[in-house]
């Protein structure tokens, strides 16, 4: 996917229009590409989700 795309534009998709990974597919992200979490916009997503607090 790399070679096809580019690591360009595979961070260009994860930062401004992913809206959903699952916590291990974030974690390779920042393994695999040099992305912290807090760039991308489905962490952004998460965190300002509210919790019930029960």
């Amino acid at each position: 996917m790399t070679r096809y795309y580019g690591k360009n534009l595979i961070k260009a998709t994860l930062k401004n229009e992913i809206n959903y990974l699952p916590e291990y597919a974030i974690d390779l992200v920042e393994e695999n590409l040099g992305l912290n979490r807090t760039q991308l916009k489905c962490y952004k997503k998460i965190q300002s989700q509210h919790q019930h607090w029960l």
